[in-house]
């Protein structure tokens, strides 16, 4: 008896926690979730979302399986409601047989590629003979009312993969080779596992005056009978990225590292400096590309100032002369 009382205030307690969208899919949970879209109106994303609610709740558990299924390509879809080309030419070679290859390409209306694939996989399976450029018709009354494999394969689709029986596998490398009659399509399909506390409200149509939000109105006619539904403390919230240092700025500091690892000091100036620090004390040429005006902002209007005449000429001469030997 207390257990069951236990279990009922657990569920009570459940339910003044649950979303206007959770609420909603519970009278369905027993059902798969393209059934839940039907009975519910919602839209497969609002159902995912309050399952993945209700998961977060421990009243039900997700699970997620990835297929690799086989559907029509655009010319499978042509070819299962006319024909394959290769039944098309048996078709044609039943009523007239010992066509020369012209006559058959014509008479068939197959384009060159279906006809040349037509031609070869007929005679693979010994169905027609080549002779003296004439086509002949090798196959029983029986095997040319039988479907073929790939034309068994064709009408079965869609199929897993996976489940595939060994005649629909030969069937399935044959038709691969071919242009747009088979493609294969990953999907994920969700199904969802009901816990014990699941079982127990599932089906039920649980209804809630609990106030999702406050409003001036609400604030205005409040009473004491009024309850608010409880905030889920536990549900998972959305994963927030810090942030991080822009790539140039870490691509700065990686060289910057670099240098000063290597026994370098780092210098500070003015934001705006004299072409003479910026480039000259740097030993940059007098042609590089630095130097252009579409290269480097120059700020009309201010008067650079440079050292003195010792510091100048030493750099001038490293310039013109070069320093200790160099070039």
């Amino acid at each position: 008896m207390e257990d069951e009382e236990k279990e009922d205030n657990e569920i009570e307690e459940l339910t003044e926690r649950l979303s206007p969208l959770e609420l909603k899919i519970i009278p369905y949970l027993k059902l798969n979730i393209d059934e839940i879209m039907k009975k519910s109106d919602l839209d497969r994303t609002s159902i995912l979302r309050a399952l993945k609610f209700l998961e977060n709740k421990g009243i039900l558990k997700l699970n997620q399986i990835n297929k690799r299924v086989i559907i029509l390509g655009v010319n499978g879809i042509y070819y299962k409601k006319n024909h394959l080309p290769e039944r098309r030419l048996l078709i044609l070679l039943e009523e007239k047989n010992h066509l020369s290859l012209e006559e058959a390409k014509k008479l068939s209306g197959l384009s060159d590629n279906e006809f040349k694939v037509s031609l070869g996989v007929l005679k693979d399976k010994a169905l027609i003979s080549l002779s003296n450029g004439k086509i002949s018709l090798n196959a029983t009354k029986e095997e040319l009312v039988k479907k073929s494999l790939e034309e068994q394969f064709i009408d079965s689709l869609p199929a897993e993969q996976e489940k595939l029986t060994p005649e629909q596998k030969f069937a399935f490398e044959n038709l691969k080779k071919r242009r747009n009659i088979i493609e294969i399509e990953e999907q994920n399909i969700v199904n969802h596992e009901l816990n014990d506390i699941g079982k127990k409200i599932a089906g039920k149509e649980i209804k809630s005056d609990l106030i999702e939000e406050n409003t001036p109105e609400i604030i205005k006619t409040w009473s004491k009978e009024k309850k608010f539904r409880k905030y889920d403390i536990k549900a998972a919230v959305p994963h927030i990225s810090g942030g991080k240092r822009h790539f140039v700025n870490q691509a700065t500091e990686y060289a910057k590292r670099i240098w000063l690892d290597m026994g370098f000091k780092e210098m500070q100036g003015p934001i705006v400096d004299t072409s003479f620090w910026i480039f000259d004390a740097l030993f940059t040429p007098q042609d590089h590309p630095a130097r252009e005006m579409q290269d480097t902002f120059f700020i009309k209007d201010i008067a650079g100032k440079l050292p003195g005449k010792k510091l100048t000429n030493a750099i001038k001469d490293s310039h013109e002369k070069g320093v200790a030997g160099s070039k």
